[in-house]
């Protein structure tokens, strides 16, 4: 986990620093992942992306990580059952057919999930026992944390309101903390100018932040869609 965290902060840190502010259109996102044609085609970039392919560009990755959000099954909400797999991690002595018991689950779950912060983290530690440390295998989940947070970095550095990062899922934000070594002591949700934010107070870190927010009005309109919620 330690050398996740490194490669993660060298990453993200600069990535932060000189965010772009990149602000996702949902409706036009959906047209371009649905070309059939098209290098921004979901089914295309889910293929490069599970591959850990390197030359996917920042568009490329914007268009897979918010795509997601346009699939018919989108619910930001729900994973499913997956008690099986922290039952799994709670063990105190795991053999390998844990380890890979677990691997099974998690890669069912990324079918699910194609853009989770938390099961590609869960994928990492599985790798990592499974596989080892600087194993091939470990080194793609890696990568591929580091191609999900440089989406999410791309739309801001997360220090206001304005400059949220946009996230698909609430899950994804913790997942994003956890990446970056942070803890929450807090949870605030703001509705402003028909957008929806969630800001999250932070315990004292080496960053010296007191809270990040997160745009979450893609989940909160799901949530409304699927619920009628006013």
């Amino acid at each position: 986990m330690k050398k996740l965290l490194i490669a993660l902060l060298v990453t993200l840190i600069p990535m932060i620093s000189f965010s772009q502010n990149y602000t996702p259109n949902f409706k036009k996102i959906k047209k371009e992942v649905n070309k059939k044609k098209s290098e921004l085609y979901y089914p295309k970039l889910l293929e490069r992306f599970e591959a850990a392919d390197t030359t996917l560009t920042l568009e490329q990755l914007q268009r897979f990580y918010y795509g997601a959000a346009t699939r018919p099954d989108y619910d930001p909400y729900s994973f499913g059952d997956y008690s099986e797999l922290i039952d799994i991690f709670k063990k105190e002595t795991k053999e390998t057919k844990d380890w890979q018991r677990a691997e099974e689950i998690v890669n069912e779950k990324l079918k699910e999930h194609p853009t989770s912060f938390r099961f590609y983290i869960y994928k990492h530690l599985i790798y990592e026992n499974l596989y080892g440390e600087d194993s091939q295998q470990t080194n793609d989940v890696i990568l591929q944390l580091m191609m999900l947070s440089s989406a999410v970095t791309s739309t801001g550095d997360g220090l206001s309101e304005k400059t949220a990062f946009y996230v698909t899922s609430v899950s994804d934000e913790y997942g994003i903390l956890e990446l970056l070594d942070l803890q929450s002591v807090g949870q605030s949700l703001i509705q402003k100018n028909k957008q929806s934010y969630d800001c999250l107070q932070l315990a004292e870190n080496i960053y010296g932040l007191d809270a990040l927010y997160f745009n979450v009005t893609i989940c909160m309109d799901q949530l409304i869609k699927k619920f009628g919620y006013n």
